[in-house]
């Protein structure tokens, strides 16, 4: 049922916002045997689990819009409620798997993130498992551990943050060796142990930080950028508790309240899956709580956590002392009304939600691409989309009068929009001064559906435009 609710609404975001569209270029080089780039720039920073995972999308059902390329959101999303049901199948029962499941099923940032095409589901489903495995490691079997670092590996090839899988571990360990010290050290000395770090990730991730290191001189380079991007976010301060607040609508009240309940008991009884889930919710929130700005999405690997823990809840109520009504009564009762709840706040989010942008960018790049010759160059400050959806050569517009002069005997068009954040204000000088009567103009297009509007300018014309201010921008 999720996966046909999905497929249903994956049209329902019209237009890819920049990430997306970074993601989509990318995964359409790669399906075209291009390389690993957007426009006319290689790529460094993007890991590449989620555009390889939009390649394989589009070289099998073909390039055919947003929706073959957002696929594999899909598929991951169905993964994540699969491996959640999987641990919890192995450690709780089918009760506890199922209930889990139904968690993450029905929680409304989950599924708008199943219809966006972001690293967010990909890095849930390798996430969750590495550090469910590490707990099977210790409760199960040291197998666990060569599954643990190859879903840390894979995490890591899809988001940086997958390196706040070494403090979860540090806690874990640290709860190891109080629960059963002779127990923790004979494991942690194995052989299992040591060597599955080197095994199972390592030749995963070689190649990808070895192209890093021959292209930027930086093995590491990635992981410093994106370290630093959401420190420089100034455009917003949250208090550090948003993530708290957010936490009621991203899982459902009755989720919340459950899978914390659960999580609490598995901390008490020292239930090594509860106790390792919640050590890895915790990370996640209080690390991102740290920062400034603050987005739900960057909080949403936390929640197949809290997931478990209302796996655990609900297998302990159904094992109480209540009737036997009151033990089926009550859990389907909650995870009714979460799916209710769920659904109301999905249909919401993606019947209201529009783009930036849209659809006066959408109509100037259908005219790209229906009327402009094949081989015409653009540039952009939107650069991903205008490359995702133009489907032309394009480059990025680049900060100063001067840079863009030299640029622009290489281009044919000039993309100007009122809505890009990064949209230079000698190009935004330029859309402030058109006139009605440009419009006539067959150097100019102007798409214009309110509050958003694009321009089409010939090269030659923003040359005209911009030479008397290009001595005040040296």
């Amino acid at each position: 049922m999720l996966g046909a609710f999905l497929v249903l609404h994956i049209s329902s975001f019209e237009m890819l916002v920049w990430d997306e569209a970074e993601y989509a270029s990318i995964g359409r080089s790669l399906a075209r045997g291009e390389g690993y780039r957007v426009g006319d720039q290689v790529e460094y920073l993007r890991p590449p689990v989620l555009p390889f995972s939009i390649a394989a999308s589009l070289l099998a059902f073909g390039e055919n819009g947003d929706a073959i390329a957002k696929l594999p959101s899909v598929a991951y999303t169905l993964l994540l409620v699969a491996a959640v049901y999987a641990f919890l199948l192995r450690d709780g029962g089918r009760v506890a798997a199922l209930a889990g499941a139904v968690a993450v099923a029905v929680s409304p940032e989950l599924a708008v993130c199943g219809v966006r095409l972001l690293s967010e589901m990909p890095f849930m489903v390798f996430y969750s498992t590495a550090v469910l495995a590490f707990a099977f490691g210790f409760e199960r079997h040291p197998r666990w551990f060569y599954v643990s670092w190859l879903a840390f590996a894979l995490a890591l090839s899809t988001r940086y943050t997958a390196l706040l899988f070494a403090p979860t571990v540090a806690i874990a360990i640290g709860f190891e060796l109080m629960r059963d010290r002779r127990h923790a050290l004979a494991l942690l000395r194995s052989r299992r142990f040591l060597v599955a770090p080197f095994v199972a990730a390592l030749p995963l991730l070689t190649p990808w930080y070895l192209r890093q290191w021959l292209g930027t001189g930086d093995p590491l380079s990635g992981i410093r950028y994106a370290s630093n991007q959401i420190p420089s976010y100034v455009s917003a301060s949250m208090p550090w508790h948003f993530y708290l607040s957010a936490l009621p609508k991203a899982l459902t009240w009755p989720i919340l309240a459950v899978g914390v309940a659960g999580l609490l008991h598995a901390l008490a009884t020292r239930r090594r899956l509860g106790v390792y889930s919640a050590a890895a919710a915790f990370v996640v929130i209080a690390w991102h709580s740290q920062y400034d700005y603050k987005e739900v999405r960057l909080m949403l690997p936390a929640l197949p956590f809290f997931a478990v823990g209302v796996g655990f809840a609900t297998a302990a109520w159904r094992t109480g002392r209540a009737s036997a009504w009151e033990r089926r009564a009550l859990p389907a009762t909650l995870l009714a009304a979460a799916a209710l709840l769920g659904y109301r706040d999905i249909h919401a989010t993606l019947e209201g939600e529009i783009a930036l942008g849209e659809p006066s960018f959408l109509n100037a790049m259908e005219y790209v691409r229906n009327r402009l010759p094949a081989d015409d160059a653009l540039i952009a400050a939107a650069f991903p989309q205008t490359n995702w959806y133009a489907d032309r050569p394009t480059r990025r517009t680049p900060p100063t009068v001067d840079l863009l002069l030299e640029e622009l005997d290489s281009v044919e068009w000039v993309v100007i929009t009122n809505f890009e954040r990064s949209e230079p204000d000698y190009l935004r000088a330029i859309y402030e001064d058109l006139r009605w009567s440009d419009r006539f103009r067959e150097e100019v297009q102007i798409f214009a559906t309110s509050p958003f509007q694009t321009v089409l300018a010939r090269s030659d014309w923003v040359r005209r435009k911009l030479r008397p201010a290009a001595s005040g921008e040296r």
